[in-house]
């Protein structure tokens, strides 16, 4: 993942993009480019809307933490 010319982090089979844009409803900032193929699932808010409730509370589970463990590594890089 890379913002402008600086690499971010480089995202794992499973990871999350796009998290925080859908949780605080703003455009995604970052450019994600592949070093290998990979599968990719798209959703927006109208999808989300259309899925259970329990769905929807998993998702935003994943997002959640998948935001905390970036916002977390952020800080430890900081802190360095």
């Amino acid at each position: 993942m890379r913002k402008g010319n600086t690499e971010l982090s480089t995202l794992k089979q499973g990871d999350c993009i796009g998290e925080i844009g859908y949780l605080m409803r703003t455009k995604r900032t970052a450019s994600i480019y592949a070093k290998t193929p990979l599968v990719l699932l798209k959703l927006n808010s109208t999808v989300m809307s259309r899925t259970s409730k329990d769905c929807q509370i998993r998702f935003l589970r994943a997002f959640l933490r998948t935001a905390l463990m970036r916002l977390t590594a952020t800080i430890e890089r900081l802190a360095q």
